[in-house]
């Protein structure tokens, strides 16, 4: 074979593999890119999780007050920590809110 078809088949090869690292390094990034993007996503949907959650608990314990029945979410409340299940405290209903607005 003659040396400059053997030069242009290496220089053909190096390109061909070049082009596909490229490729490949690309699609990494991308879904790196794309799995930061469905984080942010749900970081902006958690507070309002939250909220909706502290809300339909609050209108609960609100009409059972109302219909004078006995209140038992302090019951509840005190059975979910024995069976390991603990509040942090510090989604209140005001900090979810700044957290949404973040």
């Amino acid at each position: 074979m003659d040396r400059v078809i053997i030069a242009a088949s290496i220089s053909a090869i190096g390109n061909i593999l070049a082009a596909m690292l490229a490729g490949i390094v690309a699609a990494l990034i991308g879904t790196k890119f794309l799995s930061q993007q469905s984080l942010k996503n749900k970081r902006y949907e958690a507070p309002q999780d939250i909220e909706y959650l502290l809300t339909i608990k609050k209108m609960y314990c609100k009409m059972h007050k109302e219909n004078g029945k006995m209140f038992y979410f302090k019951i509840i409340r005190q059975q979910a920590s024995e069976k390991g299940y603990h509040w942090s405290g510090k989604d209140t209903p005001g900090r979810v809110k700044t957290l949404g607005k973040g």
